[in-house]
């Protein structure tokens, strides 16, 4: 029986919490948990929104890598702090229609 967004949310948290780490799938055991043949943009979409609520997120790499991860947003954060301004650059937004 195919799970909805918030019942997939919750499945995936409970795999986090049970492995105690970020985790992918490949796109097959992600269909295969869903309880879903296909795998639709709006479901992977409500999916992840059900999972910021509770502080995740999913990074869908299907279509590149064939993986969708499960990832804590205080994770990412906490690496990302790590993150050389060397590799990465602050982009500042220029309205060049305000120039003219």
């Amino acid at each position: 029986m195919a799970r909805t967004a918030e019942d997939m949310a919750q499945k995936l948290i409970e795999i986090y919490e049970d492995i105690r780490k970020r985790y992918y799938l490949s796109k097959e055991n992600f269909k295969r948990i869903a309880g879903k043949e296909q795998l639709r943009e709006a479901y992977l979409e409500a999916v992840d929104r059900y999972l910021r609520e509770d502080g995740y997120v999913l990074i869908d790499l299907k279509d590149e890598r064939d993986k969708i991860a499960v990832i804590k947003i205080k994770t990412i954060l906490r690496n990302w702090a790590e993150v050389s301004d060397d590799i990465v650059d602050e982009y500042e937004w220029q309205d060049w229609a305000e120039e003219e």
